[in-house]
C-alpha cells in the first residue's frame, strides 16, 4: 500500500505567506521621506503628544483626516493630521474604510471622545 504525502504538491507559482511583500508598501508611502518625518513630528507637537479622542499618551499614531491615497494634495499639511492612540486608530478604521475624510474623523470624535463637563 502506497503512503499518501502529508501535504499536496504546491503549484509552481506558489509563494508562502511569510515571503509575500506588502502589496503597496513602497508605492504608497516612504516612511523615511524627510517631508513625512517632519509632518509627523509637527502633528505630535500640534496635538500636545496626546490622543485627540481619549487623551491617551501610549502608542500614539499620526492619522491623516483626508486619506493619503485619495487626497495627495493634503499629505504634508499639518492641519490634516491628528494624533490617535493605537486603540482609537484601529476603531476609527474599523468603523470607516481606510479612505477617511474630515467628516468621518469628526463623527468618530463626537461619538467616542471624552465628554466635557
Amino acid at each position: 500500500m502506497k503512503k499518501r504525502p502529508l501535504r499536496p504538491k504546491r503549484h509552481k507559482t506558489y509563494v508562502p505567506f511569510y515571503k509575500k511583500r506588502r502589496r503597496y508598501a513602497k508605492a504608497t508611502r516612504d516612511w523615511d521621506d524627510p517631508r513625512y518625518i517632519e509632518w509627523r513630528q509637527a502633528v505630535f507637537k500640534k496635538d500636545g503628544y496626546k490622543c485627540t479622542v481619549c487623551n491617551g499618551t501610549y502608542m500614539l499614531e499620526a492619522h491623516h483626516a483626508y486619506s493619503w491615497a485619495k487626497f495627495p494634495q493634503f499629505r504634508f499639511v499639518v492641519q490634516n493630521g491628528f494624533l490617535l492612540c493605537k486603540k482609537c486608530h484601529k476603531k476609527l478604521h474599523a468603523l470607516h474604510s481606510s479612505n477617511t475624510t474630515m467628516g468621518d474623523y469628526i463623527d468618530f470624535k463626537v461619538k467616542y471622545g471624552i465628554k466635557k463637563r
